[in-house]
């Protein structure tokens, strides 16, 4: 009678000798397989509970995904910051560079505010609406029209040698009248 089971007091361990000894084998068999299933019960819910860690370390909101998610955003941050401090550092290169060489501040001051040196003409170039451009060009058109017909009469009568034809009117004159 001496199993020596490992783990069980001795007091238990005669208390459940004195109790085999006083079962009947058919109930000993019945609480056997009570307790075996009780262990696979026992086993199956502590198994059960290990994915639910896992996933809970993995996905939660301080698990593993969202330290790396945030570790990568970190990054991100920091690469971004980087490039833009060298930005800065190019800009500001740039305006002490425009502070310092005269000919950036010539330069700035011709193309901003049409500066010239003395004796230089300054032509500046004024973009028009593409409504108006059209207008304009309808408008040279009848000129350059006009400017036609009247060479036209001007060599008619040269041909015909009339000095008593009417007298030419400048082309923009003969424009602005049909206008009247």
């Amino acid at each position: 009678m001496d199993d020596d089971r490992s783990g069980v007091p001795p007091v238990r361990q005669r208390m459940l000798d004195l109790a085999r000894a006083v079962t009947p084998p058919r109930f000993l068999r019945l609480y056997q397989a009570r307790t075996a299933f009780r262990r696979r019960v026992q086993r199956a819910a502590a198994w059960s509970f290990v994915p639910v860690l896992i996933w809970a370390f993995v996905f939660a909101d301080g698990g593993l995904a969202s330290i790396v998610a945030r570790r990568v955003r970190a990054w991100k941050l920091e690469h971004q910051v980087a490039e833009l401090e060298h930005r800065q550092e190019l800009l500001q290169n740039s305006i002490e560079q425009r502070e310092k060489d005269p000919a950036v501040l010539e330069r700035l001051a011709r193309e901003r505010y049409g500066m010239a040196r003395p004796g230089e003409k300054v032509y500046r170039i004024v973009e028009i609406e593409p409504e108006e451009g059209r207008r304009i060009s309808k408008e040279q058109k009848k000129l350059a029209r006009a400017a036609r017909k009247a060479e036209a009469q001007a060599e008619a009568a040269a041909e015909a040698g009339t000095k008593d034809a009417k007298p030419l009117r400048p082309a923009a004159e003969t424009a602005t009248r049909k206008h009247h």
